[in-house]
């Protein structure tokens, strides 16, 4: 009986932050101590190999990495977890494409207990965003699933997760910041309170279907599953020259709070001001239905950043893209 007391002692559990139990060394003291106390009393060894054979097996076990359980999410249990992760300028398109149906969903945990979450967007499959700061839950997600080349993450946990996807895999990773804004105060464009008296920009409607087809891929808009579901369920402007259309915004992505604002112009049309005034048309609609527009762009398109800047966003949050370098 004293004998298996000593097993017990030496067993103990002792967590660490990151889930693995360092105790190599535990193993071969408790096999050292055992066979000592039962060599000199001549003891049948056999019970002893069980013995140290079942302990040497359970303290492996815990110097693992922890297994974790992943869910792919239902359609219901995509609903839950767009209200898990709140209504934010950060969570607004993952949100909105939970709610839609249109991504898939994993979630390392449970719904009630979630270490992360990865969202796969219909209309950017190959980027997905991750939810949660445990950055060995979102790379076990990441290793199981494909068709990602990049993963936009909490700032905080980009380099923990750059990490372990360089240890892992041995390929270099790069960081790039992305960064959110809101407008707060009512749209304005810099120097005045309306949108820019540019005659060629205007809202889209169903009668623009046929420009919106025939433009090119750059300013057709996305986020919806049709051109008509933009205009109607959604806001669109764009500036129309010669009856094709130049430049678009659009809104995104749209939850009870807020709406996302994509913008795109043909680059032989840039630097005439269409973007901003065809946002400013946007985000007036989404003020007037209550919501707060919402703006996201890479840390170094300062294009993008000037048009936010101008309608008077203000930067509310930045996350991170970890992305894998190819050595291809």
């Amino acid at each position: 009986m004293s004998l298996w007391a000593v097993g017990r002692v030496e067993c103990q559990r002792n967590p660490t932050s990151s889930g693995i139990l360092p105790k190599k060394i535990l193993k071969l003291t408790l096999k050292i101590k055992v066979e000592r106390l039962l060599e000199p009393v001549g003891i049948n060894q056999e019970p002893l190999r069980n013995i140290v054979l079942q302990v040497s097996i359970d303290l492996h076990r815990e110097q693992m990495p922890m297994v974790r359980k992943m869910t792919k999410l239902s359609s219901q249990e995509c609903l839950a977890l767009a209200d898990l992760l709140g209504d934010t300028p950060m969570t607004v398109i993952s949100a909105s494409r939970l709610k839609q149906g249109m991504c898939d969903a994993y979630i390392a945990g449970t719904l009630s207990d979630i270490d992360a979450a990865l969202i796969f967007d219909a209309y950017c499959p190959e980027e997905p965003s991750g939810f949660g700061t445990d950055a060995d839950a979102l790379w076990q997600l990441l290793k199981a699933t494909d068709g990602w080349s990049c993963i936009n993450v909490d700032a905080a946990c980009a380099k923990p997760l750059g990490t372990l996807i360089e240890t892992d895999t041995g390929t270099s990773v790069r960081y790039y910041g992305d960064v959110y804004h809101a407008l707060l105060e009512p749209v304005c464009t810099g120097w005045v309170t309306q949108p820019l008296p540019n005659a060629a920009v205007r809202l889209l409607t169903l009668e623009d279907m046929e420009r919106l087809a025939r433009a090119p891929t750059e300013v057709q808009g996305n986020g919806y599953k049709t051109h008509e579901a933009m205009v109607t369920d959604g806001i669109a402007a764009g500036a129309v020259v010669d009856g094709n259309i130049v430049a678009i915004a659009h809104t995104y992505a749209e939850t009870d709070l807020h709406a996302d604002i994509g913008v795109s112009t043909i680059e032989a049309w840039r630097e005439r001001g269409f973007a901003t005034a065809a946002a400013s048309l946007v985000a007036q609609e989404i003020q007037a239905k209550g919501k707060v527009p919402a703006w996201s762009c890479g840390a170094d398109n300062t294009a993008s950043l000037r048009v936010a800047q101008k309608l008077g966003f203000t930067e509310v949050a930045r996350r991170a893209y970890v992305i894998p370098i190819s050595n291809d």
